[in-house]
């Protein structure tokens, strides 16, 4: 019996844990420029909490192509207006990526695997 109450006091320890308070925000790409052979594309997203754009967020993406292996793509974004945030890839060619997006406002983080059409 006194076992069993230890694991349920680790056990909900444990979930207290890692069901921390986390950021409620909507990730929208608004666009990709241009695929160019050899230049970096531009992607641009927006990041809301309800239909507020949030400011001063760390945004990270790592991007694969959904149906062919070309390695994984870091891409660091920064805060070009409120919300709108823009980062640069150099990307061995057009097509449809999946890119595991991270913000974090250095309390929160988030992660959200988003579409990306390249053309």
């Amino acid at each position: 019996m006194r076992m069993f109450l230890l694991f349920m006091t680790i056990a909900g320890l444990f979930t207290l844990t890692a069901c921390g308070s986390v950021g409620n925000w909507k990730v929208d790409v608004l666009t990709s420029s241009p695929f160019h052979e050899g230049k970096p594309t531009t992607l641009t997203m927006q990041i809301k909490a309800g239909n507020t754009p949030v400011s001063g967020l760390q945004v990270q993406a790592d991007l694969e192509m959904k149906n062919m292996d070309h390695g994984t793509i870091d891409v660091s974004f920064h805060e070009k207006e409120k919300g709108t945030y823009t980062g640069e890839a150099l990307l061995p060619m057009n097509g449809d990526w999946v890119g595991l997006i991270t913000v974090n406002d250095g309390k929160n983080k988030q992660e959200k695997e988003i579409d990306v059409k390249v053309e």
